[in-house]
């Protein structure tokens, strides 16, 4: 089959793609390196390009894919209040350019997108299933909501079928490190191998469920003939709370680790993970990999990788507002120094 990944060189787009490689499929990878990570870009027929530019649009429409995993996004969900512009062409615009190029190569079956539980937001008592009326609290969360209700409408009327994931908190090997603005063990991790102390928000009691990536991976491939139409939310089932998830930190790196508390971040949701009752019925998802264990594994391909310079971008709308370490990164990008 003809399958074009998105978003291929990122945490979730570089394992789909490179199992989809193992199952001898014919894979078009597409990346522009934002979110990604140069180490994890696939062998086969891979292209860096922006999925916003003409050139990767006519890709896809000559590519003509069968079926499309559509990982590509900017997901960083706290930082969308500060670059909303940014986020929200990251997450609607490519989305429907890329399907509208899909569509026109006259084969698309099925297209599989990546949404968030983002888009549950501002629901008070999770575990959030799928039942629930979306309610998202970010900028990011509100772009994931319009794509949920684009892709079905298109589905409709141009003859494909869909699946839409809800995965939430993923993390393992693959994973971006040096963005500071997204994927709390990543952040952490990396903080750890720098020298650097961890900033928590607030009391650190805000509970999350943590998703090891390899955990979903076949289920991501059986929705290539699964699940038609639906939203799974899919993802770890155990919460862990901020400060929990600092001392298995703590234990996996074996390092004397100094934590900051610093006010809390502006409209975050305070305890979020989701049910996967139906990614178990419909895909046969198995939570298998306790945190502490993918953590160790994790830290161990950080390790292996070196620690990198923290990537800072441009928040055009940073305020008071935002997080410490975030206004420490945009002053220093701002001195003369950059320093």
């Amino acid at each position: 089959m003809r399958i074009l990944v998105t978003g291929s060189a990122g945490l979730i787009g570089s394992w789909i793609a490179r199992e989809l490689m193992t199952l001898q499929h014919d894979v078009l990878c597409i990346d522009n390196l934002s979110c990604g990570l140069e180490s994890n870009i696939p062998l086969q027929k891979f292209a860096l390009l922006d999925l916003e530019s003409p050139e990767a649009y006519a890709k896809i429409r000559e590519f003509a894919p069968e079926a499309v995993f559509h990982c590509a996004a900017n997901a960083r969900e706290g930082a969308s209040h500060f670059q909303p512009l940014a986020v929200t062409r990251a997450n609607t615009f490519i989305t429907i350019s890329t399907l509208e190029a899909a569509i026109l190569g006259g084969s698309l079956k099925k297209f599989i997108y990546f949404s968030s539980i983002a888009t549950y937001g501002g629901h008070t008592q999770p575990p959030f299933d799928e039942t629930l009326p979306v309610k998202p609290v970010d900028v990011y969360g509100a772009a994931k909501v319009f794509c949920e209700t684009a892709i079905p409408i298109l589905a409709d009327i141009h003859n494909f079928k869909y699946t839409i994931f809800k995965p939430h908190n993923v993390y393992g090997p693959h994973q971006v490190y040096h963005d500071p603005y997204r994927n709390v063990v990543a952040i952490f991790l990396h903080r750890v191998l720098r020298g650097e102390p961890l900033y928590v928000y607030g009391s650190g009691e805000q509970r999350r469920a943590f998703s090891y990536v390899e955990d979903a991976l076949p289920c991501y491939v059986r929705s290539l003939t699964e699940a038609d139409g639906e939203i799974v939310n899919i993802g770890g089932r155990q919460p862990y709370t901020v400060n929990g998830l600092v001392d298995i930190v703590r234990r996996v790196t074996k390092k004397s680790v100094e934590v900051i508390h610093t006010p809390v971040r502006a409209h975050e949701v305070v305890d979020a993970w989701s049910t996967n009752d139906k990614s178990e019925l419909l895909l046969g998802y198995e939570d298998k990999t306790p945190l502490m264990n993918g953590v160790a594994v994790q830290y161990g391909w950080m390790e292996r990788l070196g620690p990198r310079p923290w990537s800072v971008d441009d928040l055009p709308l940073i305020n008071e507002k935002a997080p410490a370490p975030w206004l420490n990164f945009d002053a220093a990008r701002r001195s003369p120094s950059g320093s």
